[in-house]
């Protein structure tokens, strides 16, 4: 998408990671850290990414994350 700001226009990208909350989790920062590390994944596959972390990915297909 194309941001103006002050006269420039920014073209502007996301990667997105996505964890789900298990109650295998110890806390709330394991589960950030689990979306930290799904976010990095999508920022290494290129630009436009989401990715799931692992115990989303192995949910069936059409279960909403």
């Amino acid at each position: 998408a194309t941001l103006a700001w002050e006269g420039h226009a920014l073209r502007v990208g996301a990667s997105v990671g996505l964890a789900s909350r298990t109650g295998a989790m110890a806390d709330v920062a394991e589960w950030q850290r689990a979306a930290d590390a799904a976010c990095y994944d999508a920022k290494h596959h290129g630009r436009g990414q989401v990715r799931r972390d692992r115990d989303a990915a192995a949910q069936p297909a059409g279960v909403p994350v």
